[in-house]
């Protein structure tokens, strides 16, 4: 039994969380197709600790939204680059994709969501 808990715990210690996750929109009203999402993530640790190989892949469509376009870096800071590739018709929230990635020294790096309410391009926040 003291060897489930010590393994628990030790699964548990090795799981890091994101400092901090924002989202960035050419503009606050109104979404179009091919419009550009940046999301930034303040990670706990440098990027170049990060496993490349559990990055998320380029060119490939991240739920129904984003198309993630491009990956950049700059110390612990790492932008994720998307184009919305789809649009609702009604106000909706958008939401980024949950990743977890993977350091060089083997600990779990959690990214969580970030959501983004837009306004269709007539919508003030009072219509929310």
């Amino acid at each position: 039994m003291r060897r489930w808990i010590l393994i628990i715990s030790f699964i548990f210690s090795s799981q890091l969380m994101a400092q901090d996750v924002t989202i960035n929109m050419d503009r606050s009203w109104g979404l179009l197709i091919g419009d550009i999402v940046t999301t930034s993530i303040v990670l706990p640790v440098s990027v170049s600790d990060i496993d490349a190989d559990s990055l998320p892949q380029l060119n490939k469509r991240h739920g129904p939204w984003l198309n993630l376009m491009q990956v950049s870096s700059n110390n612990n800071v790492l932008e994720l680059q998307y184009q919305l590739v789809n649009v609702p018709a009604e106000t909706r929230t958008l939401q980024t994709p949950t990743y977890t990635f993977r350091t060089n020294a083997g600990e779990l790096l959690n990214i969580p969501s970030v959501s983004y309410t837009h306004l269709r391009a007539h919508e003030t926040e009072a219509d929310l």
